[in-house]
């Protein structure tokens, strides 16, 4: 029991500092992920709406894309988490012709190793 306080703890702790550092150790996570695409530039969240900002910078652009997630949703089922955006635009018209036809109501699996940090920085 001691180890599951001292877990939650320190998981608020760490929601706590990712706010004041700008969510730097997500976008580092994040990039991890994305490396072979690009990298994100800036995020920003607010988890108590679900809603995400993100600035990514595509490998051979000059110009980051701008990403709007309105509202996501993580569902926890027995071992496993996935995410889905419910609702999303872009500043880019490609972008946003992606996000409607291929993302936006898709259950997307979180792959393991990241899915205890997805649940404690965004759900």
């Amino acid at each position: 029991m001691e180890n599951k306080t001292i877990s939650i703890k320190i998981s608020r702790l760490a929601k706590t500092l990712d706010k004041f550092t700008s969510s730097k150790s997500t976008i580092f996570l994040l990039n991890q992920i994305l490396s072979k695409y690009g990298k994100i530039t800036d995020l920003g969240i607010d988890r108590d709406i679900h809603k995400l900002n993100v600035y990514i910078l595509l490998k051979g652009e000059d110009i980051p894309i701008k990403l709007n997630i309105h509202k996501y949703e993580i569902i926890k089922n027995g071992l496993t988490t996935s995410f889905i955006i419910k609702e999303a635009n872009s500043d880019r018209d490609w972008v946003n012709a992606i996000i409607n036809n291929f993302i936006l109501g898709k259950e997307f699996l979180v792959p393991s190793k990241i899915e205890n940090y997805i649940n404690d920085f965004l759900a």
